[in-house]
């Protein structure tokens, strides 16, 4: 990671709301999608979107913050907002650590051999959760079982 992909590690994770934790290619790099609320926007999309991905983790270290928040119906769910973000680069790998102020959202912590940056159009997103960026909504990506009754509707409705 140069000094300018740094600088935007640092900027984007200034103010940001994570809205994907991606495992699905653990053993090639672990992936948060952010949106980062203190990028200006240049296009029509309301929100800059990126790809963090953290590859060849080491170590990966989760606090949750989250237990006795009541929430105002069931159907809410806490965000996850980072506020922190520390890098440091060590001999061979670098060190992670990304929290929120306060409660509810978690701490991370990790270890890996570097960090890819990348944007993501909001229509990604869009197509796959169309409701994700409403407040209170879960993350952006439905998990198995929502998928699959998802897929079923539609294949119901054909």
């Amino acid at each position: 990671m140069n000094a300018l992909d740094k600088k935007k590690f640092d900027i984007i994770f200034h103010e940001a709301v994570v809205i994907d934790l991606d495992f699905s290619n653990w053993d090639k790099y672990v992936r948060l999608v952010v949106v980062g609320l203190s990028i200006p926007v240049r296009t029509q999309e309301s929100y800059a979107l990126y790809r963090v991905d953290f590859c060849d983790l080491e170590e990966l270290h989760w606090k949750s913050n989250h237990l006795g928040i009541e929430l105002e119906s069931e159907s809410h769910h806490c965000q996850w907002t980072i506020f922190e973000a520390d890098l440091h680069k060590a001999r061979s790998h670098y060190e992670v650590e990304l929290s929120g102020v306060t409660a509810p959202s978690p701490l991370l912590q990790l270890k890996c051999g570097s960090i890819r940056i990348s944007e993501m159009h909001k229509g990604t997103v869009d197509r796959v959760n169309p409701g994700w960026n409403r407040s209170s909504a879960p993350m952006a990506r439905p998990g198995l079982d929502e998928m699959c009754k998802i897929i079923e509707l539609t294949r119901g409705s054909s």
